[in-house]
């Protein structure tokens, strides 16, 4: 088991992440791609905190490493929205090497389509003589990433237990969730 250094009695969950690449929608009929996180130029191991009590360990790859370098140096590209389907394409190509965040939607043929888990996750923490609370999205049920509710892309594909699963995000309804959460209405307790 794996704790804090400052707080032992804190458990810290230690998983295998991947980058992500986030595709928005943006202004002026403008898609925006990303690359997240922005790749260090001589590090290949990164870890994230994702929660409070889990760090997302990814391993940076050549191939990762090729789609920030198409990406460019600010770590956004930018296009045109009638290159909507280009850009599907694209993410369709590269879905199997990176979590995926799409406003525009996409599918990796390789991935099973599954239902979005719009429950939201409280996670509580001891802080001095309190609780620290933290109130989280996870999409899929199966595990994977957590995500502020509402926020992130609608379609996300990811790899989960080896299997590379697709889901669309239903934003709003996990906004709705949390508000009922955080007046104390029946929600979805995790750690």
């Amino acid at each position: 088991m794996v704790f804090w250094e400052d707080t032992p009695n804190i458990r810290v969950e230690i998983v295998k992440g991947e980058p992500e690449l986030l595709v928005k929608k943006g202004k002026l009929d403008r898609l925006t791609l990303e690359f997240s996180p922005k790749l260090p130029e001589s590090q290949n191991i990164l870890h994230i905190k994702e929660t409070p009590t889990r760090i997302k360990v990814i391993e940076i790859t050549a191939e990762h490493r090729r789609i920030a370098e198409i990406i460019g140096k600010d770590n956004k590209l930018n296009v045109p929205a009638f290159a909507e389907k280009q850009v599907l394409a694209a993410i369709n190509a590269v879905s199997s090497i990176v979590t995926v965040h799409s406003d525009i939607g996409g599918g990796s043929e390789g991935a099973e389509e599954v239902p979005a888990q719009t429950l939201p996750h409280i996670h509580l923490l001891p802080a001095n003589a309190g609780l620290k609370i933290s109130l989280l999205s996870r999409p899929f049920a199966q595990g994977g990433p957590y995500y502020r509710p509402g926020t992130g892309g609608e379609t996300v594909i990811a790899e989960i237990d080896g299997k590379r699963l697709q889901t669309r995000r239903n934003l709003p309804q996990e906004k709705q969730l949390a508000k009922a959460a955080i007046k104390g209405e029946q929600c979805d307790f995790v750690r």
